[in-house]
């Protein structure tokens, strides 16, 4: 399974699609890192136990996906329209926000780690 072969090669989360709860579980036991997958079709329900069950670390609903994608549509269709975002920055979220998301902290304290970059999520501003 390639999938086996990142998470040998240095990886620290896998996203695959698999079809079902239990085909996560096989891969988990296979990969033995943290999966990420994509929930709450019939054959695998968005529930903390079905995730568990599953054997998979983070789980996103196809949802959340659609709704993201609606989010950049309509700000890259006021961008066409307009020349601006005006409309579509009034949905984004904080930088405090993307720094947690983007798990800002973590990455700078790995990169400290190793002697690299220290980065920022988006220009918010961490210092370097």
């Amino acid at each position: 399974m390639l999938a086996a072969a990142y998470a040998e090669a240095g990886a620290d989360l896998i996203w695959i699609g698999l079809r079902s709860a239990d085909e996560y579980a096989k891969a988990a036991d296979m990969i033995k890192k943290p999966l990420f997958a994509v929930i709450g079709g019939a054959n695998f329900p968005a529930t903390p136990a079905a995730l568990k069950a599953a054997k998979v670390a983070v789980g996103q609903t196809p949802p959340v996906v659609a709704i993201a994608m609606g989010a950049i549509d309509k700000a890259l269709a006021e961008l066409k329209a307009t020349g601006r975002m005006v409309e579509a920055e009034k949905g984004a979220v904080s930088g405090a926000t993307r720094d947690k998301v983007e798990q800002v902290e973590e990455l700078n304290a790995r990169a400290r780690k190793y002697n690299l970059p220290i980065g920022t999520a988006s220009g918010s501003g961490a210092k370097r």
